[in-house]
C-alpha cells in the first residue's frame, strides 16, 4: 500500500476530536472573511452555517492559511444546491482546488464535476451518495502534494498534484473557503461541525515531511518547523539519531533553520535553548548529543552552562562542549571552563584550555597560569599557547618562566606565546613588549627560534638600541643580519 494511504489510514484511525479544532465557533463568523455580501452567510441558533442563493456571499474564507491538514465538516444541500470547499485557495498564480458539492439535478454533473470531485481536475471513483436534504460528512486531507476526499466514510477521490497537468505547481498552502449557494434564489447549503487537524502544528508530521524527496515539500516543512521552534527539538533529534547521512543532514538543516529564525534574544531563543538543554541530558547517541552542543553554541544562554559543562567529563564530548561554552561566553562559562582546566581529567582540561583561548583577552587567566604547573607537558604547552592569545601584561612572567620548562615542546610553545603576547602589547605596553622580545631572544633553543624573535622585534618597529636587538648582536650577529633580511622581505 502506498505510504500516503498508510498515513491517511492512520489519521482516520485516530480519535476524531482531540487533535481537531473548530473552525466555526457556532456564534458568528469570527476567523472568517466573506468575499461577497457577508449577510449572505447566517450562523443559525444551533450553530449551523447557512448560505441562501438570494444573497451572494461569495467565498467565505479562513483568515488563516493552512497547508497540510485534515478538514472535516458536514453539509446538507437543497434540491438544487450548489457549493464547494476551496483548499489552499486564493494564492496568486495558483490553480484553485475546489472540492465540489452539488445536488444531482444538472445534466452536466459528470464524475469530473459532481460532489467530491476536484472540480474540473480529478473525477470521483466511486460516485458518492448525493441525496439532498440530509447531512453528509466530508473529509479532505492535504499532505504535501497528495490530496484525498472522503464522503460519508468512503474515499472517492485521491490525487497527486504533480500528476495532474492542470494542478501542477499548485500552492502548498492557502486559505480554506466555503462557496456560497449559487444555483437559484431559493436554494441553500448548510454546513456544521467544521473542524480541522492542522498537521503543520504537529512536530512528528513535519519531521516526516522533512524526509521528502521533493525540495518544495522539504522547504515547506522547514518553514513550519521554524514556526514551531522548540517543540520540534525531540523529533529532530530522533531523526538525527537514526545515524544515516540523509537523516543527519536533514535534521541539521532543519535545526539550523529554526535557530536562525529564533534569534539570540527573546522568548523564542529562550525556549529553544531550554529545550536543547533538556535533551542534552537524555540518552541520545553521542553524535546526537554533540549535535545538540553545536546548536546550543548558536542559541544557548548562561542558563545552559551547567548542563554543557557536565559534558566536559565525557572524552568524546569534551571539545564540542568547550566550544559551546566559549561561544556562549560570559562569567559562568569562563568559570566552568576554568574549573575543568584545573580538574583531574586531562581531555577535559585540554578542551577547556582550547575554549578559553577563543574567548578573548583576560579569560580564565588564573586557571591557565595554574595549568603551567601540571604534570602533563601536553597540557602545559596548550596552556601557555592560550596565554599567548588571551594573556595580559600580568601574565607575562609566567609565560616567560615557561621558556625554561624541562620539556622542549613546552619551551617551543612558550617561545611562540611570548612573541604573540609581545605583539599584542606593543601599542599598549611597550616596555613589557620589549622585555618579552628580549627574553625570547635570550632563551631561544636554536638559531631558527632566535631569528624568529629578532624578526618579530624588527617588524614591530624595535630600533637599534632595543634590548632584543642589542642582545642579539651580542650573541649572534649573523642571526641579526638574517632577521633583517627576512623582515625586509614582503
Amino acid at each position: 500500500m502506498p505510504l500516503f494511504l498508510v498515513l491517511i489510514g492512520s489519521l482516520m484511525a485516530a480519535p476524531p476530536e482531540p487533535d481537531f479544532e473548530l473552525l466555526l465557533n457556532g456564534r458568528d463568523l469570527e476567523g472568517w472573511t466573506a468575499g461577497g455580501d457577508e449577510t449572505g452567510w447566517i450562523v443559525e441558533e444551533d450553530g449551523v452555517l447557512l448560505t441562501v442563493g438570494t444573497v451572494d456571499g461569495g467565498w467565505l474564507s479562513t483568515d488563516r492559511e493552512y497547508a497540510d491538514f485534515v478538514l472535516r465538516l458536514e453539509y446538507m444541500l437543497s434540491e438544487v444546491g450548489n457549493s464547494g470547499v476551496l483548499i489552499r485557495g486564493l494564492a496568486p498564480g495558483s490553480a484553485d482546488i475546489e472540492v465540489q458539492l452539488l445536488a444531482p439535478w444538472t445534466p452536466y454533473r459528470d464524475d469530473l464535476h459532481c460532489t467530491g470531485s476536484l472540480y474540473g481536475h480529478v473525477a470521483v471513483d466511486p460516485r458518492p451518495d448525493e441525496t439532498t436534504g440530509i447531512w453528509h460528512s466530508l473529509e479532505i486531507t492535504a499532505i504535501g502534494k497528495s490530496l484525498s476526499v472522503v464522503v460519508d466514510g468512503v474515499e472517492i477521490c485521491r490525487a497527486n498534484t504533480d500528476e495532474v497537468p492542470t494542478l501542477a505547481g499548485s500552492a502548498l498552502s492557502g486559505h480554506i473557503a466555503l462557496q456560497s449557494s449559487h444555483s437559484g434564489p431559493e436554494e441553500w447549503v448548510r454546513f456544521r461541525n467544521i473542524r480541522i487537524r492542522d498537521l503543520d502544528a504537529e512536530p512528528g508530521h513535519l519531521a516526516y515531511q522533512l524526509r521528502s524527496d521533493d525540495p518544495a515539500i522539504r522547504r515547506h516543512a522547514q518553514e513550519f518547523s521554524a514556526r514551531l521552534g522548540a517543540a520540534m527539538v525531540p523529533d529532530l533529534l530522533r531523526l538525527h539519531a537514526e545515524g544515516t547521512p540523509e537523516s543527519i543532514s536533514t535534521a541539521a538543516d532543519a535545526l539550523t533553520y529554526i535557530v536562525a529564525g529564533s534569534g539570540r534574544d527573546g522568548s523564542d531563543a529562550t525556549a529553544l535553548s531550554a529545550a536543547l538543554a533538556r535533551e542534552l541530558a537524555g540518552t541520545w547517541p553521542t553524535p546526537t548529543r554533540a549535535f545538540v552542543l553545536e546548536a546550543l553554541a548558536l542559541v544557548g544562554s548562561s542558563a545552559c552552562v551547567p548542563g554543557i559543562a557536565a559534558c566536559l567529563d565525557e572524552p568524546v564530548l569534551a571539545h564540542p562542549a568547550a566550544s559551546a561554552l566559549s561561544r556562549i561566553g560570559g562569567p559562568t562559562a569562563i568559570e566552568a571552563l576554568s574549573a575543568a582546566v584545573t580538574g583531574p581529567d586531562l581531555e577535559a582540561a585540554l578542551a577547556a584550555v582550547s575554549g578559553l583561548s577563543t574567548m578573548g583577552s583576560g579569560s580564565g587567566l588564573h586557571a591557565l597560569a595554574s595549568a603551567l604547573g601540571a604534570a602533563s607537558p601536553v597540557l602545559r604547552a596548550s596552556a601557555v599557547t592560550a596565554l599567548g592569545s588571551v594573556g595580559t601584561e600580568a601574565t607575562a612572567p609566567v609565560i616567560v618562566a615557561a621558556l625554561r620548562d624541562g620539556n622542549p615542546a613546552v619551551r617551543a610553545a612558550a617561545h611562540s606565546a611570548v612573541l604573540r603576547l609581545a605583539t599584542r602589547l606593543w601599542e599598549s605596553d611597550r616596555s613589557t613588549a620589549h622585555l618579552l622580545l628580549e627574553r625570547a631572544v635570550g632563551a631561544a633553543d636554536s638559531r631558527v627560534a632566535r631569528v624568529s624573535a629578532l624578526v618579530a622585534a624588527i617588524r614591530l618597529g624595535a630600533d637599534e638600541a632595543s634590548p632584543a636587538l642589542t642582545l642579539g648582536r651580542a650573541r649572534d650577529v649573523e642571526a641579526v643580519e638574517e632577521a633583517e633580511r627576512i623582515a625586509q622581505t614582503p
